[in-house]
This record gives structure tokens, sequence and C-alpha cells, in this order.
């Protein structure tokens, strides 16, 4: 199942503000975690963020893209 992906208006803004190369990998890793949006631990990209200092991220993952 892949998932939609929407931007905000500063996701964007900051996406078009990236070199064309950097780009190219930031939009093919999100279209890699649009195929398995899920943590490490159930077969998907990414770690599960936690709530530091009241920042109720604890529903987020983290991605990293290596390359």
């Amino acid at each position: 199942m892949k998932w939609n992906i929407v931007f905000n208006e500063e996701a964007l803004r900051d996406l078009k503000r990236l070199d064309h190369s950097i780009r190219i990998q930031v939009l093919k890793g999100i279209e890699k975690v649009s195929q398995n949006p899920l943590p490490e631990n159930e077969g998907g990209y990414g770690k599960p963020l936690g709530n530091l200092n009241n920042s109720r991220l604890h529903k987020y993952l983290k991605i990293k893209n290596r390359s």
C-alpha cells in the first residue's frame, strides 16, 4: 500500500531551496518511505521520535538519508 504525501508550505519552500541533486535524493527517500511508513521494528524505515522537552513528537518518525 502506498501512502500519499502532502507537503506544507514551509516544507515546499525548503525543498525548493535545496540544490537540484540534493532535492532528487530527498524526493527519492520520501518516495521510498511512502511505500512503508512504519518504524524499523515493524519493517519500515523510520525510528520513533520521543517526547523530549514536551515536544510531543512521539507519533513521528526520524528518517536518515544515507548515501
